[in-house]
């Protein structure tokens, strides 16, 4: 219970920071992978999506043409790489393609359709102890949420006051929770996988690496989930040992 709690904030904390990196926090030298005391469970497709990442050649395993194929684009996307700034467990290759959807966005007192791009991506390839896979990446409920709550309003309690920013902050992280955080779980891909449904991603276990799918074509996760398996599953073709 305790380890998913420090997940759950770890991972609101990652995406709260990661609109504040600069080119001044980048790494001089690749981030090398977590110790291997997990390598007793390496499997192929795991050493093969660490060489891969490791290499910045994530293109190899989902190249344009296949995203191009599952975003249903005409034309070669926008590609988006963030090797440069973020750390190699978290980095990310990603496509995007103009789409046909739209969201709603206010500007003073009008509101405004904003073209939503469609998206396809992989990444987010990292060590993991595989017995934490299904404890890390659950929803959680009512109850621990609550929970979780009361522990960070106790700890705010006892830090210097900093204004009105601190004693909004555990509010805030609980209400990204509640919005995210939300994994479907998936059969028949990999040792374990969830879709995230807040991200539209894809979270495949091997052994002890995960990797990241991510698909957003589409305003229901059901049918981004339907596209992203295939990708996965070419992932694992091609990290096939070659007969």
């Amino acid at each position: 219970m305790l380890q998913f709690i420090r997940t759950a904030i770890g991972l609101v904390f990652l995406l709260t920071a990661s609109v504040c990196l600069t080119a001044q926090t980048s790494p001089k030298k690749k981030t090398p992978y977590p110790d291997p005391q997990w390598e007793s469970y390496r499997t192929d497709a795991g050493t093969c999506l660490i060489r891969h990442a490791a290499d910045s050649a994530l293109a190899e395993l989902l190249p344009d043409t296949t995203a191009r194929k599952v975003a249903g684009a005409t034309s070669t996307g926008e590609v988006s790489y963030n090797r440069e700034w973020v750390p190699l467990p978290y980095q990310m290759l990603q496509y995007s393609f103009p789409g046909t959807r739209t969201t709603k966005m206010a500007m003073g007192d009008r509101v405004m359709d904003v073209a939503v791009l469609d998206q396809v991506g992989i990444g987010g390839v990292r060590t993991m102890d595989p017995n934490a896979f299904a404890s890390t990446y659950r929803t959680m409920t009512k109850d621990e949420i609550d929970d979780l709550q009361r522990r960070m309003e106790a700890g705010f309690k006892n830090m210097p006051d900093t204004g009105t920013t601190q004693r909004q902050t555990p509010e805030m992280l609980i209400s990204q929770i509640k919005k995210g955080l939300v994994y479907e779980p998936v059969s028949g891909i990999g040792d374990k996988a969830v879709f995230d449904v807040k991200t539209q991603t894809l979270i495949v276990l091997t052994g002890d690496v995960i990797f990241s799918v991510l698909v957003n074509v589409d305003d229901t996760w059901q049918v981004n989930l339907k596209k992203a398996l295939p990708i996965a599953e070419g992932i694992f073709k091609q990290c096939s040992p070659k007969k």
